[in-house]
């Protein structure tokens, strides 16, 4: 009887212990999988084609999400978005130039004409300042400064035919297809604003990958939608939008303010 009832203790001991091992065990890798759920992000990087020459390809941050259902639909819709663009059509890049009226009383929109595209960035700036600037052909956009671009107008009051308000680049960056925003005499210097409701018109639509603005202008604000709707950036003189985040090619309105 004394040795039944020790096997029953020693019996009853080691199941003890083997369920609180399984017990420890289980709760060890709840524990690792609450944390390892709690640190998951799903990223996407954008990488461009392959170039002549190129030993890497261009490479743009996406930003990093909660699920892959979020950063599928990033990169469905940029895909879809490329696949149309005339420039991704054409495989080379266009600078291009638009005429923006001053914004009057009552309107919501300028009146704006394109001035059309030209092969190279320098190009389109002789355009757009009407042969006031020619830059050096070796000259990096982002290396331009609006002093540069609009001469002493914004430090001595110098008036201007036309000045330039804002650039945009297809790219993250100051990088490939780019347009050049102009506005009327000295921009948003002498308190003159900007806007337009649907850039798709002019086909940079969802197609901005890195915006500056220049002239006065210290507000230069990206709309996701059109009419100023949805989610904005602000991209302001001091501080450039070479990377759009959240934005990056998903601008379809704009507005340049003071």
């Amino acid at each position: 009887m004394i040795h039944q009832n020790t096997r029953l203790v020693i019996a009853l001991f080691v199941l003890m212990i083997a369920v609180g091992l399984l017990a420890v065990n289980f709760f060890t890798d709840l524990s690792a999988q609450t944390a390892q759920n709690e640190l998951e992000r799903h990223c996407a990087v954008l990488l461009e084609p392959l170039q002549a020459g190129a030993e890497s390809s261009e490479a743009t941050d996406l930003g990093c999400y909660d699920s892959m259902e979020e950063v599928e639909a990033i990169l469905s819709s940029d895909a879809r978005e490329d696949s149309v663009s005339q420039f991704s059509q054409v495989g080379e890049e266009q600078h291009c130039v638009v005429h923006l009226e001053p914004l009057q009383e009552g309107e919501t929109a300028s009146k704006a004409q394109e001035l059309g595209c030209y092969p190279t960035y320098q190009e389109a700036v002789a355009v757009a300042t009407n042969g006031r600037v020619h830059l050096p052909a070796d000259v990096e956009p982002g290396a331009v400064t609006d002093e540069m671009l609009n001469g002493d107008a914004s430090i001595e009051g110098e008036t201007l035919l036309n000045a330039i308000i804002g650039q945009s680049w297809w790219a993250s960056g100051f990088s490939g297809s780019s347009v050049s925003w102009i506005g009327d005499s000295d921009g948003c210097l002498d308190g003159d604003q900007f806007q337009y409701p649907d850039i798709h018109q002019f086909g940079w639509g969802d197609g901005i990958g890195s915006s500056r603005s220049y002239s006065g202008c210290s507000q230069f604000i990206h709309f996701e939608h059109t009419n100023y709707s949805g989610t904005s950036i602000t991209c302001n003189m001091g501080s450039t939008c070479e990377y759009m985040g959240y934005m990056f090619k998903k601008t379809s309105s704009l507005k340049w303010r003071p």
